[in-house]
């Protein structure tokens, strides 16, 4: 399989910032960005909620999703376990 390469234009400000968040990911951006990419293919779909943050509709979607979250998800004491599990899950 042969690379290609994508050019995208965008502010300083806005790349090095999400160079800091990728970093403490521990990505590069080419990495974030393939990352992205893998996870649209995946799902069929841009793999985040696209929305504005203060329409009505999206708040009620989002306090019912934090209170399912509350009610029945699994907890961590630390991310080395929630990680563990996720290595096992995914093995």
């Amino acid at each position: 399989m042969s690379n290609t390469t994508i050019n995208v234009r965008i502010d300083n400000q806005t790349k090095q910032q999400a160079q800091k968040v990728f970093s403490k990911l521990g990505f590069d951006i080419s990495s974030a960005i393939k990352v992205f990419l893998k996870k649209a293919i995946q799902t069929g779909s841009i793999p985040f909620r696209v929305g504005l943050m203060n329409d009505p509709r999206f708040v009620s979607e989002m306090k019912k999703e934090v209170a399912w979250a509350k009610k029945h998800a699994k907890r961590y004491s630390t991310s080395e376990e929630l990680f563990a599990e996720w290595d096992k899950i995914n093995a």
